[in-house]
């Protein structure tokens, strides 16, 4: 690919980028705060507890249930962060993929083709006897480049490209 190209389809990935971290960020601080929060009504919980406002058995039903949250959060601030690395990891990938991506989809076995088609495209449909998709970004703007004819090799009838 020319260099325009993939300056092009580095700029599509740092917006993207820019959005997964402002996404990521919120996100993870919702839980957070979610997560304190429940801290903070077993802290609280167990002052009443020692006042005597509540029975010992009230706190520890609501102490269980407020660490099963935590739980659950913790989870989902792990899962977070694991899909975190994923996206780096793919965005690494993505220009060695599209710049290789025909001799990888021919020399792929049908999973695999499976995998790559699910990663590149979206909204998969049947009109007729046509299919018809979405480019997932930022493959929309790599097939956009692919779709000029100017960057491609040009063969006249006495050259070879």
């Amino acid at each position: 690919m020319p260099q325009d190209v993939v300056e092009d389809i580095v700029a599509t990935l740092k917006g993207s980028h820019k959005d997964k971290v402002n996404f990521h960020s919120d996100l993870l601080e919702r839980y957070q705060t979610e997560y304190k929060t429940y801290e903070n009504r077993i802290e609280k919980m167990y002052e009443d507890k020692l006042d005597g406002s509540i029975t010992t058995s009230y706190y520890e039903e609501k102490r269980k249930e407020y660490r099963d949250k935590q739980k659950v959060l913790s989870s989902k601030m792990s899962r977070l962060h694991v899909a975190d690395e994923e996206y780096y990891l793919n965005s690494e990938y993505l220009l060695k993929i599209a710049s290789h991506a025909k001799e990888l989809f021919e020399s792929s076995e049908a999973q695999e083709k499976r995998l790559l088609l699910k990663m590149t495209l979206q909204h998969l449909r049947l009109e007729g006897k046509t299919v018809r998709y979405d480019w997932v970004n930022p493959f929309d703007k790599i097939a956009l480049y692919a779709s000029r004819l100017d960057w491609l090799p040009r063969v006249d009838s006495n050259h070879e490209p």
